[in-house]
């Protein structure tokens, strides 16, 4: 990594940000400022990493400048929501470059957002008769896990923690331990009933053993309603087994748990779910993992080698019309969208207690997935490795900036962002003269210094004064127009041959906000603005006049 910096729009966050990573250890002081409030001073950084899929606004933002001044790369989360399902789609249509990334955390998750590009991409091309060719790269890279944070440490060896844990929870040492870690949502996370009805049915099976089975759910609940179904259902559809819940927003247990199962489950059925972090953590805890062949598990995890995949079901194509045009119409919200589908979703209930029962009753197994998951977490999901292949992306892009074509470079006189532009542009039609650089500026009638100050003293009349000349400038144009009438294009001349004027950081959040950001001269085009800008403010409250001859 060359330079790190934080591209924020005010420094309190930028500051936030600073103590957030002093306790990663890195020295915050090693950390620059970039405002974002000039998308162009993110020229100073190679690439700008933005962990979302919504890369569209900050390539419009980015037009505003070069657009071979930096990448862009996000990463993909929940996809399954409309907006994000929207901000994948602008990709087709917002100028992003081939020099830009969007990290797809499983290859589930590309297939996905190809699968939204493509439907856009097609649209586009019935809609115009041709296909746009969208640029950026959509690469595969995980989510990273620390696997260091899962082995035991200050003095402490995992049987150690292990016993420690099963002592407090009053878990005997030959006991089998089923560890599910994450939130106890039912419809946005995993539906507990198919784990429960696994577990119990394997119980049942392994029951000759004399070993008593324990399910220790880790994690938390999102309301009074999602916890009494939880723990209503547990000893009802799960008798043989003993419940235990425990909050898993503890960092001791979040961190240390693992240590305390043989086995971990997570029979996800959610189409919020895209990656599935907590499985690798397990692996990385060294426990064979049995968890639903859905999403990003499909590739995480080896079936036979690693742990076991569960067969799910889901309706065919087609069969989700009707709920996806009540999640559109906000008949329903997001959690009742991914609810309705979840229950849609079958997990193999026979197959995952078969898969129980192997393991309950093979120490030996255990062992083996364990260890190979183990390694597998080292090799593909540890951040070392999961860094690395981010520094290669961002070498890469680094390398297509300087080599490949620009696409929809910005043209003379267009917008650079097409959602909005300059009103003086888009309204040129409204007025009946529009002033230029040839036309003759007097002074007008309430040009009297009392009257020209109550006339500013009125609230109203201060918006917009940060885009306008300061006080001292504004003073050098009265002392050039006391002398004679001049051209526009002369009093930007004379202004422009003072140094700027130093005021105070102007308060964005109030429009009536006179003081203007502490600057260096103005850029010509910059001086250029301000002086028109003041000259139609002046003319409004005719403290300055047009020369009638220039009149219309």
């Amino acid at each position: 990594m060359r330079s790190l910096f934080c591209y924020t729009y005010d420094r309190a966050a930028f500051e936030d940000f600073q103590q957030r990573v002093r306790a990663w250890g890195l020295d915050p002081d090693e950390i620059d400022w970039l405002a974002a409030e000039d998308p162009r001073n993110a020229n100073q950084a190679d690439i700008l990493y933005h962990p979302s899929p919504g890369l569209g606004d900050l390539a419009w933002r980015r037009r505003m400048g070069n657009q071979r001044g930096y990448g862009l790369c996000g990463v993909t989360h929940t996809t399954a929501s409309r907006a994000v399902m929207e901000s994948i789609g602008q990709l087709a249509i917002a100028p992003v470059q081939p020099w830009d990334a969007l990290i797809c955390t499983s290859q589930a998750v590309r297939t996905g957002v190809e699968r939204v590009i493509d439907h856009w991409s097609e649209y586009l091309a019935q809609q115009f008769g041709r296909r746009p060719r969208v640029a950026l790269e959509l690469p595969v890279i995980p989510l990273g896990v620390d696997c260091d944070r899962f082995v035991a440490g200050s003095g402490e060896t995992e049987r150690d923690r292990r016993q420690r844990w099963r002592q407090q929870l009053e878990i005997a040492d030959d006991d089998i331990v089923i560890l599910f870690v994450g939130r106890l949502i039912a419809y946005a996370k995993a539906h507990p009933i198919p784990m429960y009805d696994a577990i119990e049915r394997a119980a049942r099976c392994t029951d000759s053993t004399g070993r008593r089975i324990h399910l220790i759910q880790a994690g938390w609940f999102e309301s009074e309603r999602d916890e009494a179904m939880f723990k209503e259902t547990m000893p009802t559809l799960c008798p043989s087994v003993n419940g235990i819940f425990l909050d898993g927003r503890d960092r001791h247990v979040r961190d240390s748990i693992w240590s305390a199962a043989d086995i971990f489950i997570s029979l996800a059925d959610n189409i919020q779910e895209t990656f599935g972090l907590t499985p690798i953590e397990a692996m990385a805890a060294g426990l064979p993992v049995v968890v639903s062949d859905w999403n990003g598990y499909k590739e995480s995890v080896r079936h036979g080698i690693d742990g076991f995949r569960v067969p799910t079901v889901t309706p065919p194509p087609g069969s989700g019309v009707n709920l996806a045009w009540d999640y559109y119409e906000d008949r329903i919200n997001y959690s009742t969208y991914v609810g309705e589908s979840a229950n849609a979703v079958a997990i193999d209930i026979e197959s995952c207690a078969a898969s129980l029962v192997e393991l309950i009753e093979n120490p030996d197994l255990r062992r083996q997935l364990g260890a190979n998951g183990r390694q597998r977490a080292r090799s593909v999901y540890d951040w070392r490795q999961v860094i690395a292949s981010y520094d290669d992306l961002w070498e890469q892009m680094r390398d297509r900036r300087s080599s490949e074509l620009e696409r929809a470079p910005r043209q003379p006189n267009h917008p650079a962002i097409l959602a909005i532009e300059d009103p003086f542009s888009a309204f040129a039609h409204y007025p009946s003269q529009i002033l230029q650089d040839h036309d003759m500026i007097a002074l007008g009638v309430n040009f009297a210094p009392d009257r020209f100050q109550t006339l500013r003293n009125i609230w109203a009349n201060r918006i917009g004064d940060r885009h306008r000349l300061a006080d001292a400038d504004l003073e050098r144009l009265f002392d050039l127009l006391k002398t004679r009438d001049h051209r526009v294009s002369e009093l930007i001349a004379a202004i422009a041959q003072r140094p700027a004027p130093v005021g105070t950081s102007p308060n964005l959040s109030d429009p009536a906000s006179s003081a203007k950001p502490e600057t260096p001269a103005d850029p010509p085009q910059t001086l250029r603005r301000r002086v028109y800008l003041t000259l139609t403010y002046l003319l409004k409250f005719d403290i300055v006049q047009l020369r009638p001859h220039s009149c219309h």
